[in-house]
């Protein structure tokens, strides 16, 4: 008997009333992001090593932080995070790590500015 049952129900034979249909998933749209509208930009850190100078650029964004880390003047990788202290935490332990293998600060831009060297 349940076996009748279930095969008519499977097949569409007998419909029940407390039984909830499922509905089918429609397409859902989501905001495409033509382009990213970046609010402030801030260069962190630079590093310089025997053949490399590492730049690690703060870019502030409407909805988040990204850290943009460029080597001789191309873009190798971008991070977001949430919150601006988050992205000065993994920039510092960066430059801490490259430190070790032998890279140097650079001299920082606002006396690189007053230096005339800008």
């Amino acid at each position: 008997m349940a076996c009748e049952w279930q095969a008519q129900t499977a097949l569409g034979g007998i419909t029940d009333s407390t039984v909830m249909t499922k509905r089918v998933a429609t397409e859902r749209r989501t905001p495409v992001r033509d382009s990213i509208h970046e609010d402030a930009r801030q260069t962190l850190t630079t590093l310089r090593g025997r053949r490399q100078t590492i730049n690690v650029v703060l870019v502030a964004l409407t909805d988040g932080v990204e850290l943009e880390i460029w080597a001789d003047g191309s873009l190798r990788r971008r991070c977001r995070f949430l919150r601006d202290t988050e992205a000065r935490k993994h920039s510092e332990r960066l430059a801490g790590r490259l430190l070790r293998r032998g890279y140097q600060r650079g001299i920082p831009r606002v006396r690189a500015v007053e230096a005339g060297l800008y």
